[in-house]
């Protein structure tokens, strides 16, 4: 999981919101440190996937750092941000 952790700062945002992704599949837990900025990634598909991922990967702790992505102005970020929560161990 290190290698994908790499595609987090690729420039292809693409790239960068399937990596996050990627770690939720991987169940990189240790990731939760590095997918919290890309919450405020330009993109909205990469802060969309990192609040998926923060879903389930973090935990209730991580809680707060998706307060500004409830907030978001996309609809898909937003949605994410909802559900992570519940997800949350």
């Amino acid at each position: 999981s290190e290698a994908v952790r790499t595609f987090l700062s690729d420039p292809d945002p693409n790239l960068r919101a399937l990596a996050a992704e990627t770690l939720a599949a991987l169940k990189d837990s240790g990731a939760v440190p590095v997918l919290k900025p890309l919450l405020a990634d330009p993109s909205p598909a990469v802060r969309s996937a990192a609040a998926f991922a923060l879903g389930e990967l973090g935990g209730k702790d991580d809680a707060a750092a998706l307060a500004t992505a409830l907030k978001d102005q996309s609809s898909w970020v937003q949605e994410e941000a909802k559900r992570a929560p519940e997800k949350m161990k």
